[in-house]
């Protein structure tokens, strides 16, 4: 299963990350496929009712999809981070719009990178934020975290954060 458009979309999109580092492309493919997969996979399982939902089989396919979505965010943020520090390193390889939507992107996966990887809140939410990113369901975008109280960071959003990145530098 898998929402092939998008996997496309990512491919198509990952050739703008090469002139940061050409091993990027192929690395930002494999996110995008799963990014795919996990798309797709959530969109059906939020099409279940509610009785299957609770099943023991579906149950086990939540867990590996949070696992999965996990790694993901933390493949992700590298690509990110490693794209802000190629920037700061040498200047003119992207305008100032596309440095700050890349610093933007990566304070944003930050929120949960840094609780996901390290159980500590990110700095610049150290007041408000749990140390935790704690599972959650986002009933239209599947796999979410939350980060603080009432706050909520799909992975979705995430992966759209990125997509809106790539297609900007």
């Amino acid at each position: 299963m898998i929402d092939q458009p998008r996997y496309a979309e990512w491919v198509r999109l990952s050739h703008r990350a090469a002139k940061f580092e050409k091993f990027m492309t192929p690395a930002i493919q494999g996110l995008g496929k799963m990014d795919a997969v996990l798309t797709a996979k959530d969109a059906a399982y939020l099409q279940l009712p509610q009785r299957e939902r609770e099943s023991f089989e579906r149950s086990i396919e939540l867990t590996e999809r949070f696992t999965e979505s996990y790694l993901w965010v933390l493949g992700a943020y590298e690509i990110i981070r490693t794209m802000d520090q190629r920037v700061r390193e040498s200047a003119g390889l992207v305008d100032q719009t596309g440095s700050q939507l890349i610093r933007d992107a990566k304070h944003k996966f930050e929120r949960v990178r840094i609780p996901l990887a390290k159980f500590e809140a990110a700095r610049r939410h150290s007041d408000t934020d749990s140390a935790v990113a704690f599972p959650a369901l986002n009933p239209q975008h599947g796999i979410a975290w939350c980060v603080a109280d009432n706050v909520f960071v799909t992975r979705r959003e995430l992966s759209e954060c990125f997509m809106a990145l790539l297609r900007a530098v």
